[in-house]
């Protein structure tokens, strides 16, 4: 019984042959009862109906033919139907009964149809006193009626058996075609591991809820190889990075166990190398925790700020640290509610790109403005620009345009500054044409109500 039960368990297509055969036979056994007991009713009341109407024509005989005999035999068969036992009493005295009556005597009763049992069987029996001491009694056997619903239930529980028994089999082998992409789904999902990622559920047949489910599934599965592979892409080039600076740490510490001792040139010179290093490696580990930090959706302090004072500020420090690159800005008040600091980061991180790979004696715009319920944020370069292929990586982890992009940094400025973004509820679009420059437009939602004020220009 427990292996049944464990086998009826491991199947849903087994469960849900049974549940319909369970539903099917119920409402077939439901219905059989409505007829076996409609057709007794209707049987019983249709007997009825002859009683009554044997006992009219026996008292309607008597009435238009006074002289009739009591015990003339053809007074008996007005009573219309051979089924029907009938005895016609005068003065309490027996005078005729129907001839298939044989040696049985009707109990006396007097009073609307009732169910006796006599001799053994369920007869329906009535009597009435028709006047001038005449007394009229008619049953009627009901044996022919429950032969009839014998048959009839016999008839219907050998269709439910074969209706169930047909739809347990039909129902089981169209379970089973139908869940059979359910089957194929679970073998794949066994045999996907982490290098077979790249495979995929084929979709075929209808598109019902299965082939949405596969469909779903292809998707996740596209969600977890890009993810996965965005994973490696990011091991390797922080890797890498690391690797560098530990590679000259290693060199210049080698040196100075040969020669550096004895040599102040080669000791200052390792000295300032590995100080450069580790600066470098220490950069990168801050940038990484900060990235893991805002990943992690921290609790910022959002206050009212003003988006034209930051601007000014951020062009400011910007102008000031850049050598051949004029950085302008042009902004309005426009209050949006955000972490002060982390909203700095993220958009100087843009306006250092913009500055780093500018052109010589390029120029950099900073410009704000309102878009709707936004405050639109436009940061322009006329730098080298971005090839069209690689717009769609650029806010990836350490990705960098190597082909057209030499630089020192490590590919997390542009990741950082989208994801404080998106905390901010904001977005950050690009459009770019290579060799003519970039523009960044960061969308932040205004702070109610919005405030316009006049231009600021620098």
């Amino acid at each position: 019984m427990k292996r049944l039960k464990d086998y009826i368990g491991s199947s849903i297509g087994i469960r849900l042959t049974l549940y319909y055969c369970a539903i099917l036979l119920t409402t077939l056994v439901l219905c059989g009862l409505v007829v076996i007991f409609g057709m007794n009713f209707a049987l019983t009341k249709e007997a009825n109906s002859k009683m009554n109407l044997a006992i009219s024509n026996i008292q309607n005989s008597l009435e238009t033919e006074g002289k009739i005999s009591l015990n003339d035999p053809e007074l008996v068969d007005q009573a219309g139907s051979l089924e029907l036992w009938v005895e016609i009493y005068k003065d309490g005295e027996l005078i005729s009964k129907s001839p298939n009556l044989g040696n049985i005597n009707l109990p006396y009763y007097n009073g609307p149809v009732k169910s006796i049992l006599l001799k053994g069987q369920e007869v329906l029996i009535s009597g009435k006193d028709i006047g001038d001491g005449v007394f009229v009694e008619v049953a009627h056997p009901l044996k022919r009626e429950k032969h009839f619903l014998a048959v009839l239930s016999g008839l219907l529980i050998f269709l439910m058996m074969g209706a169930t028994l047909f739809a347990m089999v039909s129902g089981y082998i169209s379970v089973t075609n139908t869940l059979k992409p359910l089957a194929i789904l679970t073998r794949k999902v066994k045999e996907i591991n982490t290098g077979k990622l790249d495979e995929r559920i084929p979709l075929s047949g209808p598109k019902d809820e299965l082939y949405l489910l596969a469909q779903a599934f292809n998707e996740m599965l596209e969600r977890l190889e890009k993810g996965f592979r965005s994973q490696q892409e990011f091991v390797a080039a922080a890797s890498h990075d690391l690797r560098t600076p530990l590679a000259v740490i290693k060199s210049y510490t080698d040196l100075l166990k040969r020669w550096g001792k004895d040599d102040k040139k080669i000791l200052e010179e390792s000295i300032q190398t590995i100080a450069g290093a580790t600066q470098r490696m220490e950069r990168l580990v801050n940038d990484l925790l900060f990235l893991a930090r805002v990943e992690s959706k921290p609790r910022l302090n959002f206050v009212k700020l003003n988006i034209r004072e930051l601007i000014e500020e951020i062009a400011k420090e910007a102008q000031a640290l850049s050598q051949n690159i004029s950085v302008t800005f042009t902004s309005c008040d426009l209050f949006v509610n955000a972490d002060e600091d982390y909203l700095r980061r993220a958009l100087w991180a843009l306006v250092d790109n913009a500055i780093k790979y500018n052109k010589e004696n390029g120029e950099v715009k900073i410009i704000s403005r309102q878009e709707g319920n936004f405050a639109v944020i436009d940061i322009i370069d006329s730098g080298i620009g971005i090839k069209e292929e690689a717009l769609p990586r650029l806010f990836e982890k350490f990705y960098r345009v190597d082909s057209s992009r030499q630089s020192t940094g490590f590919g997390l400025g542009l990741a950082l500054s989208k994801e404080i973004i998106l905390l901010h509820q904001g977005n950050i679009k690009v459009t770019s044409k290579y060799k003519e420059g970039s523009t960044f437009s960061v969308y932040l939602p205004i702070y109610p109500p919005a405030i316009k004020g006049k231009n600021a220009s620098r």
